[in-house]
């Protein structure tokens, strides 16, 4: 009897380590990009991810981000790959700033996305801010995912 004990407690110990889904993954794990890159890779299709380690939104979803970048091949989404892109000061030294001109009103998303989407080079491309996902079909913009929510309720249904 107590040996059939035993065997059970070894056997849900090692069910439960091998099933610890929690990977600490980081960054640095993932292929960085930089803007000249943005529109350079050789999927069909890829995603783009725009963060910046010290932004609070970015770093809610990093472990969802993370982990569904390690899992792209099991996800129910079309990208091959997910690159990285870091706002770094370097970076966005690069890049054009996405800005409209409203009296007492800020700049809108919906105008942000419809300017964006078809875009297929850095000197058409402006980015509105972070965490921000793109996605791109033969190296052009086909639909963006502006902040954590957006960029959350993409994963879930792709996951």
């Amino acid at each position: 009897m107590k040996l059939n004990k035993l065997y059970f407690l070894l056997t849900l110990f090692i069910l439960t380590s091998c099933n610890n889904t929690e990977l600490n993954l980081n960054y640095e794990d993932f292929n960085k990009i930089t803007p000249v890159e943005f529109f350079t890779q050789s999927e069909e299709n890829y995603g783009v991810y725009f963060y910046n380690e010290t932004c609070n939104e970015c770093e809610k979803i990093r472990d969802n981000i993370l982990n569904f970048a390690n899992n792209i091949k099991n996800s129910s989404t079309s990208l091959e790959n997910i690159y990285f892109l870091e706002a770094t000061i370097a970076n966005l030294n690069q890049m054009s700033y996405y800005f409209e001109v409203y009296q007492d009103q800020n700049p809108s998303k919906e105008n942000y996305n419809k300017v964006t989407v078809g875009v297929n080079n850095l000197n058409d491309f402006t980015y509105y801010g972070y965490p921000t996902l793109y996605i791109l079909n033969k190296n052009a913009i086909s639909s963006v995912y502006l902040g954590a929510n957006s960029i959350l309720q993409y994963i879930n249904l792709n996951s």
